[in-house]
């Protein structure tokens, strides 16, 4: 006697937390790789991407605005030094003046990685937004459906079971004493 098995079957998980807006599919239906399964109501997370998209926007204007000081600095510590050798130059105001451009300086790295922090917030947030659709990792049937829509759903909350029927293996329980009988290719 044996039984045929799947090599690849389970829960299908969300990996957002979410309100279930609609379940496309039903026990029994077959679906293909990639194909919608569940779908979460995405009011929140599109505000989120973009808040997220705001704040990369005004990191990247942040850092035009120092980057502008910067090179208004800059142009002081130019004038300051063409006056070295008159009665208007002043040691103490051009060594002031570098330590203003140092500070600049450091205020456009800073932006910069402030820039970083928006950009993967704003990455991150997309990616929500996608995962928000629950799409069929394999092809297969679906065994079990977990929600209904109006559910609300956490990170790894199976949504529905899949059953790959496509790839299958049987498994034959062979007594001790007659696997030396077996070999491989023999029918």
């Amino acid at each position: 006697l044996g039984r045929i098995v799947t090599r690849q079957q389970g829960p299908v998980a969300a990996r957002v937390a979410g309100l279930v807006d609609r379940v496309e599919v039903e026990v029994g239906d077959r679906v293909e790789e990639g194909d919608p399964l569940v779908w979460l109501d995405d009011e929140t997370l599109v505000l989120a991407r973009d808040l997220a998209e705001a704040e990369y926007n005004a990191m990247l204007a942040e850092q035009a605005t120092e980057r502008a000081e910067l090179a208004l600095l800059e142009g002081e510590r130019g004038r300051m030094a063409r006056l070295e050798g008159s009665a208007a130059f002043s040691k103490a105001q051009l060594i002031d003046k570098e330590n203003e451009i140092d500070v600049a300086r450091g205020r456009i790295a800073t932006a910069a990685a402030h820039i970083q922090q928006a950009r993967a917030k704003l990455e991150l947030s997309a990616r929500d937004l996608e995962d928000a659709v629950i799409r069929a990792p394999f092809a297969g049937v679906v065994s079990l459906r977990h929600v209904s829509a109006g559910a609300y759903i956490q990170v790894g909350n199976p949504v529905v079971n899949l059953i790959d029927d496509q790839q299958l293996e049987i498994e034959a329980d062979v007594p001790s004493d007659r696997v030396s009988g077996l070999a491989p290719g023999t029918t």
